[in-house]
């Protein structure tokens, strides 16, 4: 307070002198710094944390919405796979965000058209003439979000707009939302609009169901779990939200700001505030009352936390950045007491993790992964994918899990097996460097490029033992 009240008159007495001094750049930097820094310090001074006293019902639905994996093809434990090419596609000006494997459909979004093609031959069934938008499958069809806030939906079977509706544009950010289609909800299309609000659109008649502002005009990052929404925007609260009301359900506030989203795993949720370029502090909260049960400093007066926290049975982990890499810190998740914090850098910045069982997997923009034990932070394997020049870098690294195989984007596509790390087979030369990955459950894999190449291959067939 006593060097915001000193900035303020410093500013009063050069204006009071001179007025001229308006138009001074390093003056007005400063009293746009005041400003930040204030309502930085306002949030932070903020009593209005919520916690949920009736949260039985939330808890309910969410167990009662949990269903089983679904069944797909189950992959050899012993043996390579073999691929073949069943077709190759070129898509002019191809979004990569606005393409999507939907059901016997792959939706691919372009610069002036989108696309439906039959995955099996890609065929193409339909093409309509369309503007760069965002866009996002939803049960009744792939709804476009346009920078002018127009929305349409189209139809999957034909390409045609079965629901038009308008929201205020997005300013001061990327456009963010989820889809609502559980049993027993309404179907919902939540995403953001104008400045610092969120809208809740029913798919069916294209009505705003609701209305929600949140605290500042930062990034908004969402999960949704059940009947709750979580927010995340930069600033000190994290927010559950009632998806069919828009009321707020539970806050907790932290002096330092939320920046990743929550990761939520059985009966508990893990944040992390700060983490970026200071202190950083793990909570423990009830996804469904918001009670804290523990909180814990991340170890470190300063770090830059990469990601949301990594959830295995044993232990939560979360990896900071360094000069020559990251860093990961696992926590126990009874009581957020340190676990193990590993040596030194144990990969390179920007490598996608996933959490598998017990072990924590990185596919590393350099063409390595590496598989690091929750318990003790040893790493259990380490494989050279192959090399990769920059260019070559897959957009995306996140690895796919399907039927038991990791599907790892490099150079090509290579399946391993998660638990020893045994390469089970590669899918290439794929001639389009994997940007966007899809795998469906019959472990056919779909590739594309950002220059607009798009290829598909097929598992072929396998030989078992009958006894």
């Amino acid at each position: 307070e006593s060097v915001l009240s000193f900035a303020r008159a410093l500013a009063r007495v050069v204006l009071r002198r001179d007025r001229r001094q308006g138009m001074n750049l390093r003056l007005s930097a400063l009293r746009r710094e005041v400003r930040g820094v204030s309502d930085a310090l306002r949030e932070v001074r903020r009593q209005d944390a919520v916690v949920n006293q009736s949260p039985e019902s939330y808890r309910a639905f969410a167990l009662g919405t949990r269903t089983p994996a679904a069944a797909g093809a189950t992959l050899p434990m012993s043996g390579r796979l073999r691929y073949s090419e069943k077709w190759r596609a070129l898509v002019p000006g191809i979004d990569l965000r606005a393409t999507f494997l939907c059901g016997e459909r792959i939706v691919v979004g372009g610069a002036h058209e989108t696309f439906c093609l039959e995955r099996t031959t890609g065929r193409v069934e339909w093409r309509v003439p369309t503007q760069r938008a965002a866009a996002v499958p939803t049960p009744l069809g792939i709804a476009r979000i346009g920078t002018d806030g127009a929305i349409a939906v189209h139809d999957l079977r034909t390409g045609d707009v079965s629901l038009r509706t308008w929201i205020a544009p997005r300013v001061g950010g990327p456009c963010a939302g989820a889809v609502i289609a559980a049993p027993g909800l309404p179907r919902l299309l939540i995403v953001t609009e104008g400045e610092r609000h969120l809208v809740a659109l029913d798919l069916v008649s294209g009505e705003a169901r609701w209305r929600h502002a949140w605290g500042t005009r930062g990034v908004l990052r969402i999960k949704r779990s059940g009947k709750l929404i979580y927010l995340v925007s930069g600033d000190s609260a994290l927010t559950a939200l009632d998806v069919q009301t828009g009321a707020v359900v539970w806050r907790m506030r932290d002096r330092l700001r939320f920046r990743t989203p929550p990761a939520q795993d059985h009966e508990a949720l893990y944040a992390v505030a700060g983490g970026a370029g200071g202190a950083a502090n793990l909570h423990a909260i009830d996804p469904y009352s918001g009670h804290v049960a523990w909180t814990s400093a991340l170890a470190g007066t300063t770090c830059t936390v990469e990601g949301p926290p990594l959830l295995t049975g044993s232990s939560i982990t979360v990896a900071t950045r360094e000069r020559r890499g990251l860093r990961l810190s696992a926590y126990r998740r009874d009581d957020g007491a340190p676990a193990w914090t590993s040596a030194g850098p144990v990969a390179p910045l920007g490598t996608s993790w996933l959490a598998v069982d017990d072990l924590l997997i990185g596919n590393s923009p350099t063409g390595e992964l590496i598989a690091i034990c929750s318990a003790t932070g040893a790493v259990r394997y380490r494989h050279a994918l192959g090399r990769m020049l920059d260019t070559d870098t897959p957009r995306r690294l996140e690895p796919v899990l399907r039927s038991g195989a990791l599907f790892v984007p490099s150079v090509d596509v290579h399946v391993i097996r998660p638990t020893d790390g045994a390469h089970l087979g590669t899918i290439g030369p794929c001639e389009a460097i994997p940007d966007l990955l899809r795998v469906d459950e019959r472990c056919d894999v779909y590739v594309a490029e950002e220059s607009g190449h798009m290829a598909a291959f097929g598992a072929g067939p396998r030989l078992s033992l009958v006894r």
